[in-house]
């Protein structure tokens, strides 16, 4: 770490010096916690990563493909160990301890990493083995490392590969007790305050940071326990017929074509309850079916209130079948739109004629300002300003010697043949996998681990006063 040997030496005088030991131990097993939940994290990733490759990349199609994985994966870490390390690292507890009692606990630099790449090789690729073993010789040679950096005794070394192995468990597993516990006994190491801060600090901070970066919940495998997806997939395309529209994603198929929608359908991502493992959706369509009907009435409202410029002269307009024609009778003014009202105006012997299909109703709709002068219709009867009979065309004459109406909006009901539009709904073959994440950084959870670990060390602390434990 530091060319200079005369540097280093001088840095470790005056650590010697300005920072206790005591003070240096309980420092060192909050970076030991911290370095050995970052190992952990890593190797997490560095396994899925390698086992997504290996589903979706190399057997997806070719599930046989199952069987020699596993074979890979023990080659390739056989050729990384052998090419590349050019040394043991099996991670194995025994290894630890034949490391505390034989080697003076010291633990070879390559172990803080050599382990956690050999072992993500092999799980990654399906090898039956576990993640617990290689995670706690990582944080064990990290604490061994980080305490000979610093010239610890052996005691006090072998108290940092505690501090590792308790911060792997705690970061792997989020349970800062079990790293604490596991230490002590697997390890064997005495159950003192001295040991038992140090063990706790290194175990808590692993533990909060992996809440940090996973959330509650742990993966540990390549399930995730009730996690939801992030995002439903895109509507599909590919697998839409002509003329039916995408309703929704379903977990259950529809075999064939059903007028009887799913009892679920999701539309969005946070519909979807907590589940424990990949969820296969299925997209869902309602077909067009178009079925006649016989009469039905409909109705079409021709506004006339806007669209024009002050004093334009309007002819009439045509929409939805029905056509309003304006014409002036020889002497008279034209129809022309005001914007005084909103509205066309019809002078005396000016005509209105409304032409579609069987007209049942015709309602018209006046501007501000409106004259009272009478309006007739060549048949079926007006009132108003409505007229009701049965007729392909009707006109309507504009009386009076003086005056206008303001025709502001005609609205015609017709009775048709119509079409209505129903929608079976049917499942396509278009079916896709959702894949469940890990929740987001869990910062309250991380708090309250923080919290209780140090409530925990606090009441552990009075305990041993009281039972006259020493301190140091």
């Amino acid at each position: 770490m530091f060319r200079d040997k005369s540097t280093y030496d001088r840095f470790i005088a005056w650590r010697e010096q300005h920072i206790p030991q005591k003070n240096l131990v309980l420092i060192l097993s909050f970076f030991v916690g911290a370095l050995a939940s970052c190992a952990a994290q890593l190797l997490k990733m560095l396994i899925h990563g390698i086992q997504h490759l290996v589903e979706h990349q190399m057997i997806e199609q070719h599930h046989w493909l199952y069987l020699i994985t596993p074979m890979i994966g023990i080659t390739l870490a056989g050729l990384f160990v052998k090419y590349i390390v050019k040394d043991d690292i099996s991670h194995g507890i025994t290894k630890i301890l034949y490391a505390i009692s034989q080697r003076k606990s010291i633990i070879k630099l390559h172990n803080t990493w050599t382990s956690v790449v050999g072992s993500a090789l092999t799980i990654g690729f399906g090898g039956s083995v576990g993640a617990e073993a290689p995670i706690v010789m990582t944080g064990a040679a990290i604490g061994s490392n980080l305490a000979k950096l610093f010239r610890l005794d052996q005691k006090t070394m072998m108290l940092m590969i505690g501090c590792g192995a308790a911060g792997a468990v705690g970061g792997i597993f989020q349970a800062p007790i079990a790293g604490l516990v596991f230490t002590l006994e697997v390890l064997m190491m005495d159950l003192t305050m001295t040991r038992m801060a140090p063990l706790l600090i290194s175990s808590v901070t692993a533990t909060a940071i992996s809440f940090m970066v996973n959330g509650q919940e742990l993966r540990t495998d390549s399930v995730v326990e009730n996690a939801q997806p992030t995002s439903l997939p895109a509507t599909p395309t590919s697998c839409s017929a002509e003329s039916n529209i995408f309703v929704g994603w379903t977990t259950t198929p529809i075999s064939g074509t059903t007028d009887i929608a799913p009892k679920v359908l999701y539309t969005q991502a946070k519909q979807i309850p907590a589940l424990k493992d990949d969820l296969t959706l299925y997209a869902t369509f309602a077909k067009k079916q178009t079925t006649q009907t016989g009469q039905v009435a409909a109705t079409e409202k021709l506004d006339f209130s806007t669209g024009y410029s002050n004093g334009q002269e309007v002819t009439g307009k045509t929409q939805g079948g029905v056509t309003v024609a304006f014409s002036k009778a020889s002497g008279s003014n034209p129809p022309k739109y005001y914007t005084s009202g909103n509205a066309v105006r019809c002078y005396p012997k000016n005509t209105i004629t409304v032409t579609a299909s069987d007209i049942t109703k015709i309602a018209f709709t006046f501007g501000s300002g409106d004259n009272s002068n009478a309006i007739t219709a060549n048949k079926g009867s007006f009132s108003t300003n409505t007229w009701t009979g049965t007729a392909d065309e009707v006109v309507f004459t504009i009386g009076g010697t003086s005056g206008h109406r303001r025709i502001a909006a005609v609205e015609v009901t017709m009775n048709g043949v119509g079409e209505t539009t129903v929608y079976s709904r049917y499942i396509t073959s278009c079916q896709t996998t959702t894949e469940l994440t890990e929740q987001p950084m869990d910062m309250r959870s991380a708090r309250k681990v923080l919290i209780g670990g140090q409530i925990y060390l606090q009441v552990a602390d009075g305990l041993y006063n009281m039972l006259g434990q020493k301190v140091n």
